[in-house]
């Protein structure tokens, strides 16, 4: 018969082993144009837009170009050092196979720039990070509720795609370059059709966010009235299953205000800013079937497996 405390032993067992996944993410690729891995600049086209070097390439016969964006990259050793200062240890121990980089988010777009919707991945280790911070190791339960987490973001980042959400630039242009939008720009909830629960995520992290003294990242706006029409288009759908699903591809192209929006926010919402300093982003291309252009792969890249 298993006593009570080789069931506490064993559970412990298997806490520790989750949290030590949740801490190992997998690599980002290095900048590298020559392997289509480029970094996104404010001044540069994405490599979905006409002016980008890309388009003078040909991606193959029967095949079109895809690209898996990163946003918020990070170096992998910033979690380390993170993990050192709230559990102690010896910054002798380090283990180069923890160099590199890894992001806090990343998705994949079609060649028009439009979201693949099941592409949507959170890394477990960014918000773990900030779980690190706050409320620590010694809140019970600290590592539980990931999954929740990661369901309540792709709400936001659904809606984008969607051009449910509308950006505002509050401080001018700024300086030029990718890092000059993250402290400038505005998410802003655009009228009617948000995801059910996303206003109150638009209020409650903009809350946050100015309680730390930040530049605010979201700002709520109340949506438009719901017409008669759109009541009766809703109230006809009910009952059928699939009208709750969402469509396979975001509905607007993905631009680089959209990524450095989406960066600051989770950047912000994780609690990591200030330690991982997550202010970049990165995109890979790579050439798919043409049959295949709007399909997620349906990878987990940024989370141990």
């Amino acid at each position: 018969m298993t006593t009570r405390s080789e069931r506490r032993r064993r559970a412990d067992i298997v806490r520790y082993w989750q949290a030590v996944e949740m801490f190992s993410p997998q690599k980002v690729e290095n900048v590298a144009p020559e392997r289509r891995v480029y970094a996104v600049d404010g001044d540069r086209p994405l490599p979905w837009e006409s002016r980008h070097r890309l388009r003078r390439e040909e991606p193959g016969q029967g095949k079109v170009w895809q690209h898996t964006v990163y946003c918020g990259i990070h170096s992998i050793a910033a979690v380390r050092d993170v993990l050192l200062d709230v559990f102690g240890g010896s910054s002798e121990d380090h283990d180069r196979r923890i160099d590199g980089d890894s992001a806090l988010l990343s998705f994949t777009v079609n060649d028009d720039g439009l979201l693949l919707q099941d592409s949507i991945v959170f890394s477990s280790c960014g918000w773990a990070v900030g779980r690190a911070r706050k409320p620590g190791p010694d809140a019970k339960g600290w590592l539980d509720g990931f999954e929740e987490e990661a369901e309540t973001c792709e709400r936001l980042v659904l809606d984008l795609g969607d051009g449910k959400l509308k950006l505002v630039n509050r401080l001018g242009d700024g300086p030029g370059g990718f890092a000059g939008l993250l402290g400038e720009v505005v998410i802003s909830a655009a009228g009617a059709g948000i995801a059910p629960g996303l206003a109150p995520l638009i209020g409650e992290v903009a809350a946050d966010i100015a309680s730390a003294a930040a530049e605010p990242v979201l700002d709520r706006l109340a949506p438009a009235e719901e017409t008669d029409e759109e009541a009766e288009e809703e109230g006809a759908q009910e009952g059928d299953p699939s009208a709750d699903e969402p469509p396979k591809l975001g509905s607007k192209p993905i631009t680089v205000r959209d990524l450095a929006a989406v960066t600051r926010w989770l950047s912000e919402r994780y609690g990591v800013t200030a330690d991982l300093r997550p202010f970049t982003v990165r995109v890979k291309s790579y050439a798919v079937r043409a049959d295949r252009a709007d399909e997620a792969d349906g990878s987990d890249f940024l989370n141990s497996r």
